[in-house]
């Protein structure tokens, strides 16, 4: 075990590949960048390659040298599992292990495998294959508080996270039974036409961007609290009440939300036409937006 003037310890451990540890993605440069630098280092002197890294509150930023690619790990949540060897490097150091606190993002591949790195409250811990060699970087925890809300992910690669459908109504025959939006915990985004008269269009976004729809519809709008046969209740209560015309030959919405500690549906009657004539229905109007915010997010994927 070696040590620097930075408190940095590495040591080479044999590297055990475990393809269902990896999310070969990188987080958002951007987000991450203007989210407040804590440390940085010109040169990870540990690596045979010449890398150099930059913590922020949100995430790091890994720069390779050589070709000046440059990549980010953005937090992405709380508690997942640890690569191996970052593990036996912190079961050898509980005053590292303490140091660095939970994990705050699954372990992430960089520059096609090269690097390996997971994000931690106080720090994060990088593994170069060339080298196998291990390093990492403590610091002040993570103010996450400052920033961004942190909504913990479903561990599941590419599990579902969002969906959209609507059931019912005067439609054409489905020609699939796929939701008209699905998003995953790592970015990966379906729109479908389930009556088969626009193409399929299959893209990915970033995590931030996940986090920032989940926020919106389960902070700003409290979908977990949202009851779709509640809502449905009072609308027909209003539509007696006010004479409010009544519609039969619209879809229900079906809206589904999952993190890793919840998973919630809501199912409700003709949401747009009845959110425009009875405002003063708070719950419907929180559906509502979320389902605009959605329907605008989909338009924008198929660049409408």
């Amino acid at each position: 075990m070696k040590a620097n003037r930075h408190g940095m310890f590495v040591f080479a451990l044999v590297f055990l590949s475990s393809g269902a540890m990896l999310l070969a993605a990188s987080g958002p440069l951007e987000e991450v960048m203007s989210s407040g630098r804590i440390s940085s280092y010109g040169r990870i002197s540990y690596f045979q390659d010449d890398y150099s890294y930059t913590a922020y509150q949100h995430g790091i930023v890994v720069r390779h040298s050589a070709t000046g690619r440059t990549e980010a790990v953005a937090v992405s949540g709380d508690g997942f599992p640890l690569r191996p060897g970052f593990q036996r490097a912190l079961d050898k150091d509980p005053v590292l292990a303490g140091r660095l606190g939970g994990s705050l993002s699954p372990v992430v591949s960089l520059f096609d495998g090269k690097v390996q790195a997971q994000l931690f409250e106080g720090g994060a811990m990088l593994y170069e294959a060339l080298s196998n060699n291990n390093w990492w970087n403590w610091h002040a925890r993570r103010q996450l508080s400052t920033g961004p809300s942190v909504i913990a992910l479903p561990k599941e690669p590419g599990a579902w996270v969002i969906s959209l459908d609507y059931r019912g109504g005067y439609t054409p025959p489905r020609k699939n039974q796929d939701p008209f939006l699905l998003i995953r915990n790592d970015g990966r985004v379906t729109v479908n036409d389930p009556f088969g008269m626009q193409p399929r269009i299959e893209t990915r976004i970033s995590v931030s961007q996940v986090h920032e729809l989940l926020r919106f519809a389960l902070v700003q709008n409290d979908f977990f609290s949202l009851n779709g046969a509640a809502i449905d209740k009072a609308v027909n209560l209003e539509i007696q009440r006010k004479r409010v015309p009544r519609v039969t030959d619209l879809p229900k919405t079906v809206m589904r939300m999952r993190t890793f500690h919840q998973q919630h549906e809501v199912q409700c009657y003709a949401v747009g036409f009845y959110a425009d004539k009875l405002p003063e229905l708070a719950s419907l109007q929180k559906l509502h937006r979320i389902e605009q915010r959605l329907s605008r997010f989909m338009d924008q994927l198929r660049g409408e």
